[in-house]
């Protein structure tokens, strides 16, 4: 059955990629790299609020999961002690439980 729905998975992405049609123009390849528009580019994006709002949101929400991992790992190991479950609250949050599957 995993076979057949893998063929099927692949003809459908097949299919798909057959109908896609490209609508960018590619520059030139003798075009050379430029510093000066890579940093201008990039001064750009520093200065786009969207970006700085997802970048920030990331940073949070990776932080909050690190802190939500050293708290189960805390509470564990200390008030538990017994840490035999110990991967097994990091469901909700897949990189905590991650974390602790280390130890």
């Amino acid at each position: 059955m995993s076979i057949i729905l893998g063929a099927g998975a692949a003809l459908c992405y097949f299919i798909c990629y057959l109908m896609v049609e490209e609508r960018v123009d590619l520059p030139d390849a003798t075009e050379k790299f430029s510093f000066s528009v890579f940093f201008s580019e990039l001064k750009g994006l520093f200065k786009d609020k969207g970006f700085l709002d997802l970048m920030l949101s990331t940073m949070f929400l990776l932080l909050g999961a690190i802190a939500f991992s050293q708290l189960l790992q805390y509470l564990f190991l200390d008030y538990f002690q017994d840490t035999t479950y110990l991967p097994m609250p990091g469901w909700p949050f897949p990189s905590a439980g991650s974390s602790l599957l280390l130890l």
